[in-house]
């Protein structure tokens, strides 16, 4: 009978890296760069773009972490009061939640189920990315 052993050294390290605050920040920011290009995409087949302002405006905020967890927003102007905000949120919900053929169309909010897999596949493709690079 033969004895195979495998030497495991250094290997909890390098697991304990991936859950490093760099790869951490690294995997949430690739989920929102799904998310800022699947929604400029909407913006455009839902043809809300006149001068292109507010599908240039849609961007990440900043990085937000807790113990365990971190999060982005996407959104379109700076996620204030900001004109383009204001805009996107007009023509998303509508006025006074009321729908016009240009307004409430939720071309941000709607089909939330395509912007979670989009974002799923991009983090889960820079995991991936992360452990081979840190497995070498």
């Amino acid at each position: 009978m033969a004895k195979v052993t495998y030497d495991l050294s250094g290997i909890e390290d390098k697991l304990g890296a991936l859950n490093s605050r760099e790869n951490i920040r690294r995997i949430v920011e690739a989920g929102s760069k799904a998310a800022i290009a699947a929604l400029k995409r909407r913006t455009q087949e839902h043809r809300h773009v006149v001068t292109g302002e507010m599908e240039e405006s849609i961007g990440a905020g900043p990085l937000h972490e807790d113990l365990g967890s971190a999060w982005q927003y996407v959104y379109p102007g700076d996620g204030g009061q900001d004109r383009d905000t204001v805009k996107a949120y007009v023509i998303n919900y509508g006025r006074g939640g009321k729908r016009t053929a240009k307004t409430g169309d939720k071309f941000i909010t709607g089909n939330k189920k395509q912007l979670d897999e989009a974002v799923k596949a991009a983090m889960a493709a820079e995991a991936d990315r992360i452990l081979n690079e840190t497995m070498r």
